[in-house]
């Protein structure tokens, strides 16, 4: 199991023109993408199903996870194409993706507005009245500079401020800077932790020009504070493709029993927390996930978490009941279904959010508003449809995104 954890299987890699996949990595970003679908449904129709995302029993939700796989996933995409071409050729293929993120982008934020307007006076939440003031033209171009967007297509909008600087951070882990790549880092971090990017944003906007009629790349996330996440990710993924998967495991993140118990230890402390934070009064900045920056406790959740998940899978000759949950998150993590939509996540991240729409602008037509078990079903029908789109769509749009 250890090895299977970090090697690719024949049957579902990717083309040959592309860097295989990693089996695991591709079904925990399965499995996040279902439950972003999941987080995103309640909060339009509440169900019962939420009481079993991860996100109550840590200081971090999905995005956040989604976030460190991809900046490891990146680091294995595009150093080949830093290696042959340096940071020029880099930045090149960087852009043709973003270009198919904007697109998708695109795609979605025009459904969604045309959706939202056709379906008025029908109303899910406060968060999702349309602009009746604008004219739905000027809405449109406003589309296309980011100016309107519809929520939950957040981590696209942090992807295109992350990816642009990838060439940069190659450029200094290949010269050996990585002192300098790090405290980059830990700046970034420190300036949107403090707000002082938002205070300059601000000053510009009052003193300078307002561009957020015109043009305004931010959402959720903020991208100084994710950087830590993504080019934290990044910085592994590095390692782990120069360095060779034997070093990676024995000395750049080791399997130690002791770091995994210290994780399991911290963990836990989180779960109880969450799980009884009204009968043991935790303050919500230890239990409540903060989206907009990370916080240290959610850089200090995320990493016990992702430690224990890593060292369940490629630990070997794990002790009971260890071995059981090791082959529990192998079988899992490795589930075709799941490796389907982690391989298929621009597609599936872009479609869960006009699917999650659909799916409450039903209910609330259909009266069923109040009847808690057919919107449970309503739920998993909508995540099946979606499941079955990208099986589709990986089978005879392999080169589509």
């Amino acid at each position: 199991m250890s090895e299977a954890a970090f090697t690719t299987s024949p049957a579902i890699s990717a083309p040959a023109k592309k860097t295989a996949r990693l089996v695991h990595i591709d079904g925990a970003r399965g499995y996040l993408l279902i439950a972003m679908f999941i987080a995103h449904f309640n909060f339009t129709h509440w169900t019962p199903v939420l009481k079993f995302h991860h996100g109550n029993f840590s200081a971090v939700w999905d995005g956040e996870f989604f976030v460190l796989l991809s900046g490891f996933v990146c680091a294995l995409s595009y150093l080949r194409a830093f290696s042959k071409g340096g940071m020029i050729s880099c930045e090149l293929a960087i852009l043709r993706r973003l270009r198919w993120v904007y697109l998708y982008q695109v795609v979605v934020a025009l459904s969604m507005l045309y959706l939202f307007l056709s379906a008025w006076p029908m109303k899910l939440d406060a968060l999702y009245v349309p602009d009746q003031d604008t004219p739905l033209l000027v809405q449109t171009l406003q589309v296309f500079t980011f100016a309107k967007q519809p929520l939950y297509l957040n981590i696209l909008i942090l992807y295109m401020a992350l990816m642009l600087f990838i060439p940069v951070g190659l450029w200094l882990l290949e010269k050996k800077r990585t002192g300098l790549y790090l405290a980059i880092l830990v700046a970034c971090w420190l300036v949107a932790a403090f707000g002082w990017d938002k205070a300059l944003v601000t000053w510009f906007r009052v003193n300078v020009f307002d561009t957020r009629p015109y043009f305004a790349l931010t959402g959720t996330f903020n991208p100084l504070s994710y950087a830590v996440i993504f080019y934290g990710g990044f910085y592994l993924g590095y390692l782990y493709k120069t360095e060779g998967w034997k070093r990676f495991k024995s000395s750049i993140l080791p399997l130690s029993y002791p770091a995994f118990y210290a994780a399991l230890a911290v963990s836990a402390a989180f779960a109880v927390a969450g799980l009884g934070q009204d009968l043991l009064g935790a303050p919500e900045w230890l239990v409540e996930p903060q989206r907009t920056t990370i916080t240290i406790v959610g850089l200090i959740s995320l990493t016990a978490l992702s430690y224990l998940v890593y060292f369940l899978l490629n630990k070997e000759d794990l002790p009971r009941p260890l071995s059981w949950f090791g082959t529990a998150l192998d079988a899992v993590l490795s589930f075709p279904p799941l490796v389907t939509v982690g391989r298929n996540s621009l597609f599936v991240y872009s479609g869960h959010v006009v699917v999650v729409f659909l799916a409450s602008y039903f209910i609330v037509s259909s009266g069923l508003v109040g009847n808690r078990p057919i919107i449970v079903l309503v739920q998993f029908v909508t995540l099946a449809i979606l499941m079955g789109a990208a099986a589709l769509k990986q089978r005879y749009l392999p080169d589509l995104p």
